[in-house]
């Protein structure tokens, strides 16, 4: 599977739609971290900390794809399920996640003309949920099984 980025994309804001990586760091929580050796050592923050308790990591930017045509909207859950599962959901639902989230991360710049804008571009798309598996190595290739069969 391409990688675009982690939970911090940015999407055009006009013509073809495309998502492009805002920043090449990852943070993922310590038993997630165990599972994923090949990430190296951690970097830490200036004070030593991890952010929320997560160590972060620098991935090389040339993992992730410079931008990526965007198709549909999958929105992971983590649900406690021995296998993963997708099924489509209402747009409302994600499009109140997807504002929610963005609103949280611009902070005092609640643009809501901006937070439009976004909704709008994405209005049109599939939308789903993936309830995760609690296997962390069953996710990606029940999740690459499912793009290459819909799309």
């Amino acid at each position: 599977l391409d990688f675009v980025s982690d939970d911090y994309t940015l999407i055009t804001a006009s013509g073809s739609l495309r998502a492009m990586p805002l920043y090449t760091v990852v943070a993922l929580r310590e038993d997630t971290y165990q599972n994923f050796p090949q990430l190296g050592q951690p970097i830490l923050e200036e004070d030593g900390s991890f952010r929320g308790g997560k160590p972060q990591f620098q991935i090389p930017p040339e993992r992730f794809s410079p931008s990526l045509d965007i198709q549909a909207i999958i929105i992971p859950k983590i649900a406690g399920d021995a296998e993963p599962s997708v099924a489509p959901v209402p747009p409302g639902r994600v499009m109140t996640q997807l504002i929610h989230s963005t609103i949280t991360q611009i902070e005092s710049r609640r643009d809501t003309a901006l937070i439009l804008q976004m909704a709008q571009r994405l209005s049109d798309l599939p939308i789903y949920e993936m309830r995760m598996s609690t296997d962390l190595r069953k996710n990606p290739a029940f999740l690459r099984s499912f793009i290459e069969k819909e799309f």
